[in-house]
């Protein structure tokens, strides 16, 4: 551990968040910051805090990934946010396939959630890449659908 010694309150502050949700920790940072800390103490606790294991961007990114998923998010989206957030493209990349292998199927059944049997291929198209799905996999979700459309 550090031998820095951290501001107690800030430490507890910290806490307090963590015990609501995971955060990742340039997020856990800004959000001490906002609550009043300055910089350098806000990163020295979130330091200790992941050094205890309290913190952790792993255990952020797997949390965030399910939420998204359940949300019907697809991967270009997932990884825009998570990047974003500060967490590292490589380890965002690797979460998101183990998430899901099949986002094709995922694309399909989001498509089929929200339109039922509606074939309005170009409003399906634009839904899909909000969620953010590639290009790729919107094709190969739709052509499945007119494919198993046919052979009804």
């Amino acid at each position: 551990m550090s031998g820095r010694q951290t501001d107690p309150r800030l430490r507890l502050q910290a806490v307090r968040f963590l015990a609501r949700r995971e955060y990742a920790f340039g997020e856990l940072c800004r959000r001490l910051e906002q609550a009043g800390a300055p910089p350098d103490q806000a990163r020295a606790v979130v330091e200790e805090l992941c050094e205890r294991g309290l913190q952790s961007d792993r255990r952020f990114l797997e949390s965030r990934l399910r939420q998204r998923l359940e949300q019907g998010r697809g991967p270009l989206a997932m990884k825009a946010e998570l990047v974003e957030l500060g967490l590292e493209e490589a380890m965002v990349e690797a979460g998101i396939e183990k998430l899901c292998g099949d986002w094709v199927g995922q694309a399909r059944k989001l498509c089929r959630n929200h339109f039922g049997e509606l074939r309005c291929e170009a409003r399906q198209e634009a839904f899909l890449y909000r969620r953010g799905f590639s290009e790729e996999q919107v094709m190969l979700a739709l052509q499945e659908g007119e494919d198993q459309a046919a052979i009804r």
